[in-house]
């Protein structure tokens, strides 16, 4: 067990390195949250999944702006020289809030038609959207995974029974500590007003799991958790979260 446990960790602190080489963030700046209620078309990357920085373009040309991707419904023309705010990306089109000749608009315009993307840019956003769709479907299956933040766990598993934390030379360390509960029946002997016994039943609550969630420098290194618990996640892991600095 001590064995497999280390392997895990030596594992998990692999991954982290390797993170860090590539762009990652402690979780304290890239918090959870859940996705706004924004209407998404298919296969567009959307920047709210990686980031809560604003990220901009400037229009090369004048640029007409579109409801879909489908070009459908002019909504307006954004003239050239003008800076919006990218909020989602696909190949050919850019998805920008910004000022049109008439009135502010929300909507699609031509990737050709804005100064161009850093092709890191492109790689990092791919690489955060899918770890968030990997992140929503652990948190809506109650899973956790290496490499998650502690409000991605609390997302997934709830506040913890118990938070301890410790801060030395090679960084912050905090365990999450989490004990599961069901209430059972258990059958007692009771008195009535004339001292006569009877069995009673009284509510009583029996621990079914407990699961450790160790952390370092914000980020998910391993966990422990009891058989009972064994199969919800366990061997999981996620990139840790990314920044986005390609080119803006």
């Amino acid at each position: 067990m001590q064995t497999r446990r280390s392997l895990l960790r030596l594992t998990c602190y692999f991954l982290l390195a390797a993170g860090a080489a590539s762009g990652v963030i402690p979780a304290q700046a890239q918090l959870f949250k859940k996705p706004s209620a924004l209407s998404r078309e298919k296969g567009a990357f959307y920047i709210e999944d990686a980031t809560d920085r604003e990220v901009r373009v400037k229009t090369l040309t004048e640029a007409p702006v579109y409801s879909n991707l489908r070009g459908e419904r002019r909504l307006g023309i954004i003239p050239a020289g003008r800076t919006v705010s990218i909020v989602a990306v696909s190949e050919t089109a850019l998805r920008v809030r910004g000022r049109a000749v008439h009135d502010n608009v929300v909507g699609w315009i031509a990737r050709s038609a804005a100064s161009p993307l850093d092709p890191k840019f492109m790689e990092q956003l791919r690489a955060a959207t899918e770890r968030r769709k990997a992140v929503d479907e652990l948190i809506a299956k109650k899973q956790i995974a290496v490499g998650m933040t502690p409000e991605e766990v609390e997302a997934a598993l709830g506040p913890p029974s118990e938070r301890n934390s410790r801060v030395d030379a090679e960084g912050r360390r905090d365990t999450l500590e989490y004990v599961t509960y069901r209430t059972v029946s258990r059958q007692v002997i009771q008195y009535d007003q004339y001292g006569q016994p009877y069995y009673a039943f009284v509510p009583q609550k029996v621990e079914t799991g407990r699961r450790s969630v160790d952390f370092v420098n914000g980020i998910v290194a391993g966990y422990t958790e009891s058989e009972r618990l064994r199969g919800r996640g366990n061997g999981r892991f996620v990139p840790p979260p990314i920044i986005l600095d390609g080119g803006w």
